[in-house]
């Protein structure tokens, strides 16, 4: 792609550099309203029945040869494309459920197996930290001292936590105020007192382990 939007560049500038010193058609004195329009109106249609989406699709070739005989040169720079999306958390399907359901989409729209590559990759993996660390064990009590109710428990979302406990080898734990069940819906909200405790909890475990250092 890089390569046509170059050369095409170059072949554009040249061209009007061309057509500014050379001045192709001067002095031929004709008159625009003289000339056959019919000669033109397949253009014209084709440009307007153009749309977005009809000129993406038409960047891939169907097979290597439809370029030179549809004539959409821009297709025969392009022999293949990547997209990438993103899934919300999905508790009731495996990736290899979406993967089939995909595929199968893909299958029923037209294209064959191989015409597409599809693979599924987890933007976040499992982390789990032993109940019995001190840091969720110094966690409770810093909210028993403050007289906060607190439990472990698992997070049955996706977060940043995996990153900093599996890749980093940080102990990492979610402590927050709020609840999973109003989450990204038109109900999401976190109390304010919550947020209060929660904040009474870090600030006595920070200030029993700066004393411990």
């Amino acid at each position: 792609m890089l390569y046509f939007l170059t050369f095409s560049t170059l072949a554009l500038v040249i061209g009007m550099i061309v057509s500014h010193v050379v001045q192709p058609g001067a002095g031929m004195h004709i008159d625009p309203a003289s000339l056959d329009q019919g000669a033109v109106a397949t253009y014209v249609s084709k440009a307007h029945d153009s749309t977005i989406s009809g000129f993406l699709m038409n960047i891939i070739p169907a097979t290597m040869f439809s370029p030179f005989v549809n004539g959409d040169i821009l297709s025969g720079r392009v022999n293949s494309a990547a997209l990438e999306g993103v899934l919300g958390f999905l508790p009731n399907k495996t990736k290899e459920e979406i993967c089939a359901e995909m595929k199968a989409a893909l299958i029923a729209g037209g294209l064959k197996e191989s015409d597409f590559d599809l693979s599924f990759m987890y933007r976040h993996d499992c982390s789990v930290v032993d109940p019995q660390h001190e840091l969720p064990q110094g966690l409770l009590k810093a909210a028993e001292a403050v007289k906060v109710p607190l439990r472990i428990d698992a997070f049955t979302a996706s977060c940043d936590a995996w990153f900093y406990n599996n890749q980093l080898g940080i102990p990492t734990v979610v402590l927050g105020a709020g609840t999973l069940k109003v989450a990204h819906s038109i109900h999401e909200h976190i109390e304010v007192a919550s947020i209060g405790e929660t904040a009474k909890v870090l600030v006595d475990y920070i200030a029993g382990f700066c004393k411990e250092a």
